[in-house]
């Protein structure tokens, strides 16, 4: 999964309140945009103010510990035979905290009492809290993570995690991976259900004046975005297949979620 920024903002509208706006949605990617419409969002991204780089912070030396907790993550799960019990019970005598994200993380793949009784016991020694290692207790640890900083992920925790997906959905190993940049906790990154381009998104849309878009109902919910006075409308419908927009907006870069 990725994390979206967005520029600008934004809400949710009717198209009769947005009927001022300059443009509505329509459809397409620059595949299929006029070639005069793909010079002036060239020429727009051109002059556009770049985006802030995200540089990967450099690990520090691992310990022999550290080593160790790397090498029962690696082994810690196996999507033929599930959990193995045994190196969770290793990774409780090594008492690591960069151990605790790994365990969290298979507790959305634990299905029966076989598998989330230990994980759960695990999760307890290893933070002494007692919410469970079923799939059912994911969303209580991932809250619980984030008011616990100081149990930081272990090193290559970005790669095993990259990994771990790429055996649900081939590809996710490009967007997780050593050494990853991000702004957030990397165990906050889960799966979505779709694969790597499983949805396409909406890239460089052509736009068209209020009073032509005649396939919009007058209540129907748009996205609006207005960027150094440039205003622009996404149809909810639109959104709601692609998920995603990238597209340039009053001079800068923006992606759009829905």
């Amino acid at each position: 999964m990725l994390v979206a920024l967005l520029s600008g903002r934004h809400a949710l509208l009717s198209v009769a309140t947005i009927v001022a706006l300059v443009a509505v949605a329509c459809s397409s990617t620059e595949e299929g945009t006029p070639a005069t419409v793909q010079s002036e969002l060239k020429a727009t991204a051109a002059t556009s103010t770049p985006l802030p780089q995200i540089t990967p912070t450099p690990r520090p030396q691992l310990s022999a510990e550290d080593r160790r907790a790397v090498a029962l993550m690696t082994r810690l799960y196996d999507f033929e035979r599930g959990p193995d019990l045994k190196v969770i019970d290793k990774m409780v005598e090594l008492d690591h905290a960069g151990l605790v994200a790994p365990l969290v993380e298979i507790t959305g793949f634990s299905f029966s009492a076989h598998t989330a009784a230990p994980i759960g016991r695990a999760l307890l020694e290893l933070t002494g809290e007692d919410l469970g290692g079923g799939f059912e207790s994911q969303t209580d640890w991932f809250k619980w993570l984030a008011d616990h900083p100081e149990f930081e992920p272990i090193a290559g925790y970005d790669k095993w995690k990259g990994d771990f997906y790429s055996e649900i959905a081939v590809g996710l190993d490009s967007f997780l991976y050593e050494g990853v940049p991000s702004t957030i906790p990397l165990w906050g990154v889960q799966f979505g259900g779709v694969g790597k381009d499983g949805i396409p998104a909406l890239d460089n849309p052509v736009f068209i004046g209020p009073d032509e878009a005649d396939y919009l109902d007058p209540n129907e919910r748009v996205l609006g975005i207005v960027v150094n006075g440039e205003a622009r409308a996404y149809p909810e419908r639109i959104m709601r297949v692609h998920e995603l927009s990238n597209d340039v907006v009053g001079g800068r870069p923006i992606v759009l979620v829905y």
